[in-house]
């Protein structure tokens, strides 16, 4: 699966883009439409944040799971445990979209996408990376990874997007007619941290 994560330079962020993680059949894409839905600022959210507890959308989670652990794995290579503390649904009917957000309390999150025609994320910075130490407004000659502070990431059915939690992002506006569904879910560590003799040793 590794040949498959396709870094999103933006700084030094840890943001990928995986192909083909999976594409979800039609009996867990109507599970997922007939999970009790609110409005929430144009979009459809479920009301359940931990969808992926049914036992109907069991290999969408062990796929996201999957694919995290490469991530922590072979991307960021790091031995923590790490578990799934949030997951939940959206809908976008057309002309909608998920606007400008980011997710407290989580150290990393993913989107995984159901059912889209054609669809994307949006990620957005305080400052490109050539701001960072001096904080300069640049001509910009030609947008590119160093000088934005956002980039889009275009997706397709079965793509799936990983990245921390803190980093402001929003969809695209839905532009078919067909509704435009995913599955997310957010990551917390567990275990122990640190080490005693540092004097920074601590276990969550």
């Amino acid at each position: 699966m590794i040949e498959n994560f396709k870094p999103i330079f933006l700084g030094a962020q840890p943001i990928f883009k995986i192909d083909s993680v999976y594409t979800p059949n039609k009996d867990e894409i109507k599970f997922l439409k007939n999970l009790s839905y609110r409005k929430d600022k144009g979009f459809s959210l479920s009301k359940s944040v931990n969808i992926l507890d049914n036992k109907e959308l069991e290999n969408i989670k062990n796929h996201i799971v999957k694919a995290f652990d490469v991530y922590k794995d072979n991307i960021l290579e790091i031995e923590n445990t790490f578990y799934i503390s949030q997951s939940w649904s959206t809908i976008n009917k057309k002309n909608s979209m998920h606007t400008k957000h980011n997710h407290p309390n989580t150290l990393f999150s993913c989107v995984l996408y159901v059912d889209v025609d054609s669809s994307g994320i949006n990620f957005f910075f305080d400052k490109s990376a050539i701001q960072q130490a001096f904080n300069f407004s640049y001509k910009i000659k030609k947008h590119n990874i160093h000088n934005s502070t956002s980039w889009s990431v275009p997706v397709n059915t079965g793509d799936m997007v990983i990245f921390p939690g803190d980093i402001k992002h929003s969809s695209f506006i839905n532009e078919s007619d067909k509704e435009r569904i995913i599955v997310g879910a957010n990551f917390f560590i567990r275990g122990e941290l640190g080490i005693k003799e540092d004097v920074d040793r601590i276990i969550i």
